[in-house]
């Protein structure tokens, strides 16, 4: 694990859920979605976490799917719907137009990994990266 990021609903700052209370997935089944490509694992994480709350995944409302975050976050702002979305794609991309807004219950919270494939060549960069990571992790 090289780091772990909250995962949040990124609402329109007009939008009646953007009030600063936490959401409920029974409100939220209510509501439009802007959601990240399958195989995406801001939205697997997502998906995950609510099943494993025991809450039904979110199946019958309308998504609207983007396969990057400024996409994601164009499409919130355009009003298309409420977005999943990691906390730091949300910071890293700063608007005045949306809102970060949190479900109910526990942060759901995701783990990012550095994963090697035994045997391969790694540029300079790469295998900086890689001995920063380990620094970090074994101090």
């Amino acid at each position: 694990v090289v780091a772990s990021d909250e995962i949040v609903l990124a609402v329109p700052a007009g939008h009646e859920l953007a009030g600063g209370g936490r959401v409920s997935v029974a409100r939220l089944a209510a509501t439009p979605l802007v959601e990240r490509e399958e195989g995406s694992g801001t939205r697997r994480s997502f998906t995950d976490a609510l099943a494993a709350r025991g809450t039904p995944l979110i199946t019958d409302q309308r998504w609207t799917i983007r396969n990057s975050n400024e996409g994601l976050l164009e499409a919130v702002a355009n009003g298309d719907g409420v977005g999943v979305v990691s906390s730091w794609a949300l910071e890293r991309h700063a608007r005045d137009d949306v809102r970060a807004v949190r479900l109910e219950g526990e942060p759901i919270v995701r783990c990012l990994y550095l994963v090697l494939r035994l045997g391969d060549t790694l540029g300079p960069a790469a295998t900086t990266f890689v001995e920063l990571v380990r620094e970090r992790t074994e101090g």
